[in-house]
């Protein structure tokens, strides 16, 4: 008990020492109160999608803590509730791969609409990552490569000017969440459109912003833009795959909206079954 009590000390501890932490945590509750009211909004159940919300960034944090640990995972094994100091680093794809797995589960046992839940949470990532992202302006953190101005910034502390990485990822994402707005607003889609349009926009704009930030060499550096391209590959071949089926009246599957049908062929289709029964 006491081991417990001196471990929950420490991480807290380390979570009031870590801005970008409290930051992040932020963000999670920002995008849990967004996707609960556009939740409530479109007529489901939103305290059901709180539960979801709540377990999905458990699955989340589990996710990113073992994918970034995943090379010394061995170092782990004696002392595992280390695993919990996410202040020591995360890995943004594990996150999103936890918390996907979560949401899925979760989703159907609660007998919720897949595609319009995961539309849900896609609308809304995009500015809990570009405000994470825009906190480097707090600790200073936010420059990449070296760069000639007026593409460079000169930051405190620096001597050369630098490509601020974060805040280009920062504006981006925000870019990627105005295009999901319209989106939404403007088309007729069928259920998981904005999700996997998530999926394709945001591995892109992280496959281009890795170029310009600070090369560290190692597998990692080579690993995660490939990743991003191929997450985007992946999501754009199932968009594509879902256009070319027909809709159907479904609440899963991604979930598919029925279109409005004419009015004049429904009454000619009418007609026609009248005809027969005669």
């Amino acid at each position: 008990m006491e081991a417990l009590l001196a471990f929950g000390l420490r991480l807290l501890r380390n979570l009031v020492a870590n801005v970008g932490l409290l930051i992040l945590f932020g963000a999670y509750l920002g995008l849990s109160q967004l996707v609960k009211l556009r939740a409530a909004r479109r007529g489901l159940d939103a305290d059901a999608l709180a539960d979801v919300t709540f377990w999905v960034g458990i699955g989340a944090v589990v996710g990113g803590r073992l994918a970034h640990l995943a090379p010394s995972l061995s170092v782990y094994v004696s002392n595992p509730l280390d695993l919990l100091l996410i202040n020591t680093g995360m890995n943004l794809y594990g996150a999103l791969g936890g918390g996907l797995l979560v949401g899925v589960l979760l989703t159907r046992r609660r007998a919720l609409p897949l595609g319009e839940v995961a539309d849900l949470y896609g609308l809304y990532l995009p500015l809990a990552i570009a405000a994470v992202r825009f906190s480097c302006l707090i600790d200073n953190s936010c420059y990449g490569r070296q760069a000639p101005a007026p593409l460079g910034i000169l930051f405190p502390g620096l001597t050369q000017p630098r490509l601020p990485s974060d805040l280009y990822e920062g504006f981006l994402t925000l870019l990627l969440f105005a295009g999901l707005l319209w989106l939404s607003e403007r088309h007729a889609r069928r259920g998981g459109t904005l999700f996997l349009g998530f999926l394709i926009g945001y591995p892109l704009i992280r496959a281009a912003v890795d170029m310009t930030r600070i090369s560290v060499g190692g597998m990692v550096q080579t690993v995660d833009p490939l990743l991003s391209i191929g997450l985007a590959a992946a999501a754009g071949a199932l968009t594509w795959h879902l256009a070319r089926q027909p809709v159907r009246d479904s609440g899963d599957s991604l979930d598919e909206r029925a279109i409005p049908v004419d009015p004049g062929r429904e009454r000619g289709s009418g007609r026609a079954k009248r005809r027969s029964r005669r």
